[in-house]
């Protein structure tokens, strides 16, 4: 009716709902003919054609409404804003549409601080995934996992989807997982095994990976879903420093830092005069004391620190090769990065580095913790610096063909749509 207008009570934002009623501050707001409350509006619709419907239409109908705001997929990892390779494929997948296309809620178990913050994160996290899953509003819950600490503090959370009898989806990242497999009790093995049974898709990132998953569960589901980067314009080699080595990742021994020292200073001592710019956090210090003792001039090494995008961007852009001499890998971003910005690479032989790089086509392949072939390998490459431009070519073509992240997001939005069809039909 025209000038009359429909109150609705409203709470205070400042009361608290364990006070008296006398002790909160309500507020009155006019709705109706003076002014349209969205949120009034939206139940009297609801009423009204909720009240148009039959007994059964109105228990899907009021279904349909509750699951309006509730996520489709919950996914489960570390802090999107960590540093490190697997917050940035995540990174990667929420900048690319993953996140809203597929309606992902993402709950951190891990992140900056002690261990105090990170048990914290971990409880809150799977207090809230129990949450949604019992509710029965989720389906689908993706957990992003290693090894070790990883594992255990994901457990939990796979558990629960277990026993909810949820889909359950496992990422597996990190190079260390077969070690860590191998060192379990029965006890551990087996639960492993369990979860490989289990999970209703296993992704791993290569195909050696699949193989290996396979041998220890032929049962296992798996998918091979590599990490995604963005795919910019080309930048030509021509543009690169001739002489500039490039490696990027944390500088600790398991990273082959310190084998990559002592290969360049022999490659040196052979007339290769590559200067090495470092980029990452770690034992700096002490690496640049073996250079010291290596006898490696100041002006051919160069600790970056930590590197943002945008200067991780401008040294690939000014390298002409990039090296990652790691000890342990499973597929490090740094080597698709690499690859993107069209340069060549030389990698160990572990994890799932070989099915990346193909020797003399897109990089060089020597095995790890190998002082003498690494220092051969940046020899060749320093012998051959013309074939470099062909190589980088060649490491963007595959780079464009299987990591772009608009692709393999659409990959992952298939598999969660798959799910999602199965736990509705």
């Amino acid at each position: 009716m025209p000038g009359k207008a429909v109150y609705a009570w409203k709470v205070s934002p400042h009361s608290k709902p364990w006070r008296s009623a006398r002790n909160r501050r309500p507020q009155w707001l006019a709705v109706g003919s003076f002014v349209q409350h969205p949120k009034v509006l939206a139940a009297r619709k609801f009423a009204r054609d909720l009240a148009s419907l039959s007994r059964q239409d109105r228990s899907t109908a009021y279904s349909l409404n509750k699951m309006k705001k509730a996520p489709r997929v919950l996914m489960v990892g570390t802090s999107l804003d960590e540093r490190g390779g697997v917050a940035a494929v995540l990174r990667t997948w929420r900048d690319n549409g993953l996140f809203e296309r597929c309606s992902v809620h993402f709950l951190p178990t891990n992140g900056g601080g002690g261990p105090a913050r990170k048990l914290w994160l971990a409880i809150a996290a799977w207090f809230k995934a129990a949450w949604w899953l019992s509710a029965g509003r989720v389906k689908v819950i993706h957990v992003h996992t290693s090894s070790y600490a990883s594992f255990w503090r994901k457990t939990p959370f796979i558990a629960l989807a277990m026993l909810l009898q949820r889909a359950l989806i496992i990422s597996l990242h990190g190079g260390a997982f077969k070690e860590f497999y191998a060192t379990r009790s029965i006890i551990g093995r087996a639960w492993i095994r369990l979860v490989l049974r289990r999970c209703r898709r296993f992704i791993v990132l290569t195909p050696s990976w699949q193989d290996w998953v396979k041998q220890i569960e032929p049962s296992a589901n798996t998918a091979v879903i590599p990490n995604a980067v963005n795919i910019g314009p080309p930048d030509p080699l021509h543009a690169a420093e001739p002489d500039l080595l490039l490696f990027l990742g944390r500088i600790e021994a398991d990273k082959g830092i310190d084998i990559l020292l002592r290969a360049l200073a022999a490659a040196r001592l052979e007339g290769a005069g590559w200067r090495l710019v470092c980029g990452g956090e770690g034992e700096i210090d002490t690496m640049r004391s073996l250079a010291k003792q290596l006898a490696i001039p100041d002006d051919a090494l160069h600790f970056a620190g930590w590197l943002e995008p945008a200067a991780k961007q401008a040294w690939l852009q000014r390298c002409s090769l990039v090296v990652l001499p790691s000890l342990i890998e499973n597929m490090p971003v740094s080597v698709i990065e690499a690859f993107a910005a069209a340069r060549p690479v030389i990698a160990t032989r572990v994890g799932g580095l070989p099915d990346m790089i193909t020797p003399g086509v897109n990089g060089w392949l020597v095995e790890p913790g190998n002082v003498v072939e690494l220092a051969e390998a940046l020899i060749l490459a320093h012998v051959g610096a013309g074939h470099l431009a062909r190589m980088g070519t060649a490491a963007r073509g595959k780079a464009q063909a299987e990591y772009d992240a608009k692709a393999l997001v659409y990959k992952m939005q298939g598999l969660y749509d798959d799910f999602d069809r199965k736990t509705h039909s």
